[in-house]
């Protein structure tokens, strides 16, 4: 008989071992020292637990000699809270949010060098390169990978929007405004978010990273480097870049009439909840929220769209010049992408032409980058393994093994949502997805470009100093405060971030980081 899979729920730090800082030898005491035994500390959030225990049953069966005990909760605090306590932490393998402290963090370069027996790719050639990209820590190595996680952006409710006769979802964010301008005239709410509007910076990112460009939101922005190489660099903070063109956005589409009651007050189950039940047309969430609000009922009238290009982005491009020429360059790059017609039918010459209007080939691949980018949270749900656990090698054959195909399968198989991950061989079978499911499986496989945060090279002003995009501050739900003396436009959005900016920058931020 298969030895029973030990599976333990904890709400509170001191059940992680944080009970005391006492010296206990190498810290594995309480369990034996054994290098056999994995102990994981897992966050669950809303990806659940199921996948993980039929993940750690189908290990055992195939690693005999290995036991594996979850620790599971839905803080993330408390799931990472004994980390770096290297006489108390019984830890083998932490599942939870990024960690960017790497002094007692081991090095993954092996694994995803690693070939899992019977496949022919390594795992690092099963990965999307982009994604890799976001876990390089800045000296070149990597110390956390996903276990999880979604694309994200602007669900919809298809009903409603046939209800209010939009046959296609938005291709611009000028679109995005009509289509908001249309619901609200057929007495549909267009948009609901939670407390804080926290769900918005994934768009937010997004619509960054299009107008601004990927090597400035990465390296400049969050590199911290200025145009003339200078790093840490005040001037990134207030340089009216792709931040402000997103003020610009959210003012228009984050009105109090085209934001549901109650989106500034109540927590994310219950705004998920009216907005499964039809009470409004969009929300921004991620493929998670199928299995998070399961209770609630299926997401068999929904549907994820691509996220729609910043319009401003022309202000980058030469040979587009209007939004309505914005909207048909990005229906044929859809159609390109989709595989309906083939690039060959677009080029001519070193151009492209769509209808009667040529683009060149520079702007088109910067509209195309913008169209495929994508923001998701798979480098926020990382797995990482103390130098100080007996167990690093049983801890990094588990995370191998959920990149294995016999893994990989039974992740997409239980959650229905795709990694940035590929089969070593063939392809995940999503026949029996529903709508949104697939669109979020299409929008990872057709993704170019990744818009995160997550940012494992990130400058330490970021992850220590306290510096964030705004500043630190709430701005999206102050364009839809009920209350008129709250209210904010895109102007005094930004010279509030500029404020803010001002007195952190030296007294905190650098402060912080020890210049």
């Amino acid at each position: 008989m298969r030895k029973m899979k030990k599976v333990l729920a904890i709400t509170l730090v001191v059940a992680l071992g944080v009970t005391s800082m006492t010296a206990c030898g190498n810290g594995k005491s309480a369990k034996g020292g054994s290098d056999t035994e994995i102990e994981i500390a897992y966050w669950h959030s809303g990806l659940g637990i199921d996948w993980l225990n039929n993940m750690v049953e189908a290990f055992e069966d195939k690693y005999p000699q290995y036991t594996v005990t979850i620790k599971s909760s839905a803080d993330h605090t408390a799931v990472k809270a004994p980390f770096g306590n290297v006489n108390t932490d019984t830890i083998d393998l932490y599942m939870s949010d990024a960690e960017y402290n790497y002094e007692y963090s081991e090095q993954l370069n092996d694994v995803l060098d690693s070939q899992v027996e019977g496949e022919s790719k390594t795992i690092r050639e099963k990965f999307d390169p982009s994604y890799l990209e976001l876990e390089m820590a800045s000296d070149g190595n990597v110390y956390e990978l996903t276990y999880g996680g979604a694309a994200t952006g602007i669900v919809y409710n298809k009903k409603l929007f046939e209800q209010a006769e939009i046959n296609t979802a938005p291709r611009t964010t000028n679109e995005l405004v009509n289509v908001c301008d249309t619901l609200f005239g057929e007495d549909i709410v267009p948009f609901c978010h939670f407390k804080n509007a926290s769900y918005w910076t994934y768009v937010s990112d997004i619509w960054r990273m299009q107008y601004d460009g990927e090597d400035y939101f990465v390296n400049n922005f969050y590199g911290c480097k200025d145009e003339d190489g200078n790093s840490p660099s005040k001037a990134i903070f207030t340089k009216e870049d792709g931040r402000y063109e997103v003020l610009k956005v959210m003012e228009k589409i984050l009105t109090p009439d085209y934001v549901l009651s109650g989106s500034n007050t109540y927590e994310i189950t219950t705004m998920q909840t009216k907005f499964l039940q039809g009470d409004c047309a969009m929300m921004v969430t991620g493929g998670w929220i199928a299995n998070e609000m399961k209770s609630v009922g299926g997401l068999e009238d929904f549907e994820i769209m691509k996220t729609p290009v910043i319009s401003s982005i022309i202000d980058k491009l030469d040979t587009i010049t209007s939004d309505v020429e914005l909207r048909k360059v990005i229906s044929a790059i859809d159609a390109v992408t989709d595989g309906d017609k083939d690039i060959s039918e677009y080029q001519t010459g070193d151009a492209y032409q769509v209808d009667d209007l040529v683009i060149s080939a520079s702007d088109w691949e910067c509209v195309r980058k913008a169209r495929n980018t994508i923001s998701s949270n798979y480098s926020g749900h990382s797995m990482f393994i103390p130098t100080y656990s007996n167990a690093k090698e049983g801890a990094k054959e588990f995370i191998k093994f959920i990149y294995s195909d016999e893994g990989y399968k039974i992740y997409t198989d239980t959650l229905h949502m795709p990694l940035p991950l590929s089969l070593d061989s063939g392809e995940i079978d999503i026949s029996d997805w529903n709508d949104f499911e697939k669109a979020n499986a299409h929008l990872v496989e057709t993704a170019e470009q990744t818009a995160t945060t997550y940012i494992k090279g990130q400058h330490k002003i970021f992850y220590l100093g306290g510096a964030t995009a705004y500043a630190g501050l709430n701005l999206f739900d102050k364009f839809c405060a009920n209350n008129a003396t709250d209210r904010l436009n895109a102007t005094q959005a930004w010279e509030k971030l500029l404020d803010k900016v001002e007195s952190n920058y030296k007294n905190t931020w650098l402060a912080n980081i020890g210049e």
